[in-house]
């Protein structure tokens, strides 16, 4: 028995001096110090290729502190040694220090856990004037997760993975998932877009972004008082990629690119290529291009009355238009064909048929030429039939007090010529001149 009491005293012995022996060497030689920080910075693996260092470490039984710097930019870590269970504070001044491309600052507080080998961060997290919650998982490779957020500021999201758009600023939600073989952003936002003449307000609409490893896919809906669009696209880089889209437009916002006061509400498909540089687009009776600052618009077949009240304009002939519209520099140029006219009844057909005698409401072709820019209109209109031909020239058309003013010559072909004059929504007669068959021929050319 005093054997048996002498080895159980004996072995305890060992065991303390063991551990004792054991103690003294975790906890209080710098070997000891090094191993637990091993251990800790091991759990730690996420933060390996963020160039933080340890400038503070301390503990004790079964706890622990940590201290992490990369210029001001500081993490704090304490909780549990066994098993590894910690919370933490981050705070991010500069995430250029940390990462090139990325700037601004952020903040957040979470817990760390450890599960089947698996890193689990639960957090809230601060950036760009919003708030988020984030739950990730790591591995030894990398981490997979999703962060939610609201109230984040638009421009300084953008500011903060270097994009310079200082014209759009607002507000929008964030729901960014990472998944093993791409990263997908959800985004509900309110925005205000101001930039040179463009301008619209409380554009609503939620944007999806999917990041896979050679491409980006885009999808976007949006809505405001002015502009509705349905917008999906492929993104390679910043300078290489195609969008297309259906968008319902008020064209009162394209003012300075169309130089035309059009007020009418467009139901547009377009696409574009950054490759060329070059929008295509169309609409109903339309369609076109822009490209080196250059605006193309191809009628098609369309309806008088619809190209009238699309600009605005008293419905003054009946017909169909075929025809171009090319507007550059500041400046636009109109080639137009008007088949199978019928000119309505109006002032300026009564008054030269009352004093022809020739009906004129019928007209097989009218030919429409002109310049305009951002106040006026000029142009000139011919038509021309076995009995006669109608000339509008030195035509006139002023937006801003929506006067309008030409001359007209109308033949009667080898009988008479009429010269009317139309100024101040007045029709006159200015001179008559009776014609022979000799010099018909050098009256008009056009």
């Amino acid at each position: 028995m005093n054997k048996f009491v002498k080895f159980l005293i004996g072995f305890l012995i060992s065991i303390f001096i063991l551990l004792g022996g054991s103690y003294f060497l975790i906890y209080k030689t710098p070997f000891g110090e090094k191993l637990v920080k091993h251990y800790v910075v091991s759990k730690l693996e996420f933060l390996k290729n963020n160039n933080f260092r340890v400038k503070i470490f301390a503990y004790d039984l079964n706890s622990f502190s940590l201290e992490l710097i990369n210029k001001e930019n500081k993490i704090d870590i304490f909780g549990n040694l066994f098993p590894f269970k910690a919370s933490y504070d981050v705070n991010i001044i500069n995430l250029s220090d940390i990462n090139s491309k990325l700037k601004g600052a952020l903040s957040s507080k979470g817990d760390l856990s450890y599960k089947n080998g698996l890193l689990f961060i639960k957090d809230s997290i601060l950036f760009a004037n919003g708030y988020g919650s984030l739950n990730f998982k790591c591995n030894n490779k990398d981490c997979y997760g999703e962060l939610i957020g609201d109230d984040f500021d638009i421009f300084s999201l953008f500011n903060m993975i270097n994009l310079n758009y200082p014209y759009i600023n607002g507000t929008t939600s964030l729901n960014i998932k990472k998944l093993p073989n791409k990263i997908i952003i959800n985004a509900n936002f309110l925005a205000n877009l101001h930039k040179d003449f463009l301008k619209i307000d409380n554009l609503k609409g939620n944007l999806i972004l999917s990041l896979l490893k050679n491409k980006t896919n885009l999808k976007m809906s949006a809505n405001s008082s002015l502009l509705d669009i349905n917008l999906s696209g492929i993104i390679l880089n910043s300078t290489n990629y195609s969008l297309k889209g259906v968008s319902l437009i008020d064209l009162s916002i394209l003012r300075k690119i169309l130089l035309f006061p059009i007020k009418s509400k467009e139901l547009i498909e377009f696409v574009y290529d950054s490759s060329n540089k070059l929008l295509k687009y169309k609409g109903d009776f339309y369609d076109g291009s822009y490209v080196n600052n250059t605006l193309n618009i191809n009628i098609n077949k369309m309806p008088t009355k619809i190209f009238f009240e699309k600009l605005n304009l008293p419905f003054l002939m009946k017909g169909i238009i075929d025809g171009s519209i090319t507007i550059k520099d500041k400046k636009g140029y109109v080639n137009l064909v008007v088949n199978n006219v019928v000119i309505l009844n109006n002032l300026i057909a009564d008054y030269i048929e009352r004093v022809s005698h020739v009906n004129i409401k019928k007209l097989k072709v009218v030919l429409f030429k002109g310049e305009f820019d951002s106040k006026k209109v000029l142009f000139t209109l011919l038509s021309e039939n076995k009995k006669f031909i109608f000339y509008f020239k030195n035509g006139k058309y002023d937006y801003d007090t929506k006067s309008l003013s030409f001359d007209i010559e109308f033949v009667i072909k080898n009988k008479e010529k009429y010269l009317f004059r139309f100024k101040n929504n007045k029709l006159k007669l200015i001179k008559k001149i009776k014609l022979y068959n000799d010099n018909f021929n050098k009256i008009l050319v056009y």
